[in-house]
């Protein structure tokens, strides 16, 4: 039986969490650049696995609720993702 590369990843994942040390920032100071981004993908996804446990705080909530307001008001103002993301690449 084949599993698809997300379950594969994220057994990966388990099982490296399970087997990790704790690492301090000078350890990680001591890794090379791609080994430390490789190290902050494995946190984040870590913390995206339990997502539904982190909350707004009530200034977030504040902010959220009045940028949507400034968009339902105008919507047609602003760029749609695409072409923020064109923009972005273009000046790199």
């Amino acid at each position: 039986m084949r599993l698809l590369p997300v379950i594969q990843n994220y057994l990966k994942t388990i099982v490296e969490l399970k087997t990790m040390k704790q690492i301090t920032a000078a350890d990680a100071l001591g890794l090379s650049i791609p080994e430390r981004i490789q190290l902050v993908e494995d946190i984040w996804d870590t913390i995206a696995m339990k997502s539904d446990e982190l909350e707004f705080t009530v200034e977030e909530k504040r902010i959220i609720d009045k940028r949507l307001n400034a968009y339902h008001r105008n919507p047609e103002v602003g760029s749609p993702w695409e072409d923020v993301y064109k923009r972005i690449l273009s000046k790199q």
